[in-house]
């Protein structure tokens, strides 16, 4: 596992620890968990190919998408109480790394959109100097730009829905 994502291992063990928690019941966690760190460190680090760009950042929204079952599990019923865990530290925990993974997603995002809009810049100067050839790589870099602004409002409204949902269920324990 971690020839996939030795860059970062202090990174990826947390990560690892945090997910292996939250996914358990998957038949198979580990395979979910390569898929998880290979998308990470190639498709969410560059922003050249929007797609993958995409795809990575729809494997990191995956703890948005599964809020409810975590902080079931986060939260005190019969069956938490009787194995033990805290309610407080399962919130903490899943609060920490609900915005770890918020400022790793919003850097990537910010990242790319500087970059997109450098080359639009670029390529919208050389347009303005005669230079025709440059009109369809323009566009597609204007579309690009485009899409990944609109992605960081999606963002935005992933995370108020997501603090919202995690606000509801444990703010009792936080406070």
């Amino acid at each position: 596992m971690y020839q996939i994502c030795d860059i970062n291992k202090n990174l990826f063990e947390k990560e690892y620890f945090i997910l292996n928690h939250f996914y358990s019941n998957l038949i198979f966690p580990s395979i979910y968990l390569s898929i998880y760190c290979r998308a990470k460190m190639t498709g969410i680090n560059q922003c050249e190919d929007y797609m993958m760009f995409q795809r990575a950042l729809k494997q990191l929204r995956d703890i948005d998408d599964k809020i409810l079952f975590t902080l079931n599990l986060s939260t005190p019923t019969p069956s938490i109480k009787a194995r033990g865990t805290s309610p407080t530290e399962s919130c903490r925990e899943l609060q920490q790394e609900m915005e770890t993974n918020y400022k790793h997603r919003s850097e990537s995002l910010n990242r790319c959109i500087s970059l997109m809009g450098g080359e639009v810049k670029k390529y919208k100067s050389d347009f303005e100097t005669g230079n025709d050839a440059s009109l369809p790589i323009l566009r597609t870099k204007q579309s690009t730009l485009r899409m990944l602004r609109n992605e960081m409002n999606v963002e935005e409204i992933i995370q108020e829905r997501t603090r919202s949902l995690f606000n509801l269920k444990c703010k009792e324990f936080l406070s």
